[in-house]
């Protein structure tokens, strides 16, 4: 970052370090092996360079970075800024980034103008970290896969066990639980912040609540693709 703030100052500094600690968080679980087994005390890599896009999102990694909460876990962390959404991507998947500040499917609003003058209060539509919202679940990674079917980025005919094992090696509840856990015991958080891991499935339950109405129940994606009139499912093929 090209100014170096002062470490350990400022109004509402537990504020701040409790979510740049959720950065911390969110972006070392992006970037972690998917066979990685290190405690959350050893990092397995500890110089890591992770992308960006200039919006204000990425402000927990900016607090984190001038703030030295990175070098607290033990990471010395390069920010690079990315040039669009797609460099960032490629960036991660050939290794060229370790981890990345990503759209991650939540929206970004508090209020919303269904048209001009008709603006209401919509109280969970940026729900950040409440409600679960990110934990790795499954079936989240297997809705966004049904979604790359239907619009044939995924072009083949794929099983319902392919789903599951593709979301599996991406999404990784076993490193969220190592990493929340020690922020429980850092006392930045508490146990009742975060799911149940002894009771996770790692499945929501049947969710009716998109605007298509269709409802996905993620241990039977493709049902759910037959459910829909248009879009690849099935035996189609691109």
């Amino acid at each position: 970052m090209a100014e170096e703030m002062s470490r350990g100052r400022g109004v509402g500094r537990g504020y701040i370090r409790r979510w740049a600690h959720v950065a911390v968080l969110g972006i070392t679980l992006g970037a972690a092996p998917a066979g990685g087994a290190a405690g959350p005390g050893f990092p397995e890599k500890e110089d890591l360079k992770f992308g960006f896009i200039k919006l204000t999102d990425m402000a927990p990694l900016a607090i984190a970075y001038e703030k030295g909460y990175f070098e607290d876990e033990g990471l010395y962390v390069q920010l690079e800024a990315q040039a669009n959404w797609k460099v960032l991507l490629d960036g991660v998947i050939n290794g060229q980034l370790d981890g990345a500040h990503m759209l991650a499917g939540q929206p970004l609003a508090g209020t919303f103008e269904y048209e001009k003058g008709d603006r209401r209060a919509v109280p969970d539509f940026n729900v950040f970290f409440r409600h679960h919202a990110t934990y790795p679940y499954y079936s989240d990674a297997m809705w966004y896969l049904t979604q790359m079917r239907r619009w044939g980025q995924i072009a083949d005919a794929k099983s319902d066990d392919w789903y599951r094992d593709t979301a599996r090696e991406v999404y990784r509840p076993d490193i969220y639980r190592r990493a929340a856990e020690a922020l429980i015991a850092d006392s930045l958080f508490t146990a009742d912040e975060f799911p149940d891991f002894d009771a996770e499935s790692g499945y929501r339950p049947p969710q009716s609540e998109f605007i298509d109405g269709v409802t996905f129940d993620g241990r039977a994606p493709n049902a759910y693709l037959e459910a829909f009139d248009f879009g690849l499912k099935g035996d189609d093929r691109l």
